[in-house]
């Protein structure tokens, strides 16, 4: 199953590994290798996070302290947010990318 991260999402990632790194930066690589083994968890087996949203077949996968909330469509799973978890639930919106390889 292709991947795709949203904008947002992708920017998330890198502005929480810069914080991160300013204090640690083995705790830095470690986030982003705990969310990369996340997400190739959800390609293989994308029923795997609550769903949230029938309509929209939105679900939450938790990698703690992260959420990652997700769809799938046509066989690509979509990254739609990805956030701490004690951080606001923020709406979610549909525009993606390919770009968490650039991580």
């Amino acid at each position: 199953m292709k991947l795709r991260i949203h904008d947002g999402a992708a920017a998330y990632l890198k502005a929480e590994r810069a914080y991160l790194a300013r204090f640690d930066k083995r705790a830095a690589s470690v986030m982003i290798q705990q969310v990369r083994q996340a997400m190739e968890m959800l390609q293989r087996f994308p029923h795997a996070g609550q769903l949230l949203n029938a309509a929209r077949g939105v679900r939450r996968f938790s990698v703690p302290p992260y959420v990652i909330d997700y769809e799938v469509v046509d066989g690509i799973l979509g990254v739609l947010i990805i956030r701490h978890a004690r951080q606001h639930d923020p709406d979610i919106v549909s525009d993606q990318t390919d770009n968490f390889e650039d991580l």
